[in-house]
């Protein structure tokens, strides 16, 4: 079974990427994702334990690119994502997809994969 986790957002959107703050951060969506298994024991109604593999974090990035900051994921590869106090290490773009409007901006949504995530103390 896969377990889902969402994290809840920051209401200022503030992303650095390598240390270079993103500029037009519409969205940010934080989530983690785990193998959950079961361990049960012959006529016991319960599992006898749980078991979490194959943790994965991921960050969803919604932006205009309009405004540059002269960051492009194109390319990108073992990064580092701080969203508020979240350090993501390990990054790179699982998918980037761009959608153009006629009356507005580019508007580029991004994924990325991390292979860790830390929770940093508030200072």
């Amino acid at each position: 079974m896969t377990v889902t986790r969402a994290f809840p957002s920051n209401d200022d959107n503030t992303v650095l990427v390598n240390g270079v703050k993103l500029a037009s951060v519409q969205s940010v969506r934080e989530f983690e994702t785990s193998s959950v298994y079961k361990i049960e024991c012959f006529g016991d109604a319960l599992p006898a334990a749980v078991l979490t593999n194959d943790t994965e974090y991921g960050i969803e990035l919604r932006r205009e690119t309009a405004v540059s900051d002269g960051l492009s994921f194109d390319g990108l590869a073992d990064f580092t994502v701080k969203v508020g106090s979240r350090l993501y290490g390990g990054c790179r773009c699982a998918k980037i997809e761009r959608i153009t409007k006629p009356d507005g901006p580019e508007t580029e949504v991004v994924t990325i994969a991390a292979g860790t995530r830390q929770e940093e103390e508030n200072e």
